[in-house]
């Protein structure tokens, strides 16, 4: 999950990065809330070949899976000041925050 309002272009190199350190390979999901809101354009999937992160991989994932999106609701209400970091306006996340109840 991101934890600002930074979209998946800022983040890449980044994940990338760990990924390699922990040498990884296979396709990696981002719930990109905090940048897009909670919409459509929420999940993606990409691939990490062990040295790279493939962009031409990249997929909506739309509807997403329940157990991301369960994923997703489990850290946000353990971190929900991560909230205040993105595009999402008071009313919602006040809504958000209502719907992990």
């Amino acid at each position: 999950m991101s934890k600002d309002y930074r979209g998946m272009n800022f983040i890449l190199p980044f994940v990338s990065q760990e990924l390699k350190e922990k040498s990884f390979a296979g396709f990696i999901v981002f719930d990109l809330l905090l940048s897009n809101g909670n919409n459509t354009g929420r999940y993606f999937q990409i691939y990490f070949d062990g040295r790279d992160i493939k962009k031409e991989s990249i997929k909506k994932l739309f509807p997403a899976p329940q157990e991301y999106k369960t994923m997703s609701n489990k850290f946000l209400k353990r971190h929900p000041e991560v909230l205040n970091n993105g595009v999402l306006t008071q009313t919602d996340i006040r809504h958000f925050t209502e719907s992990l109840k």
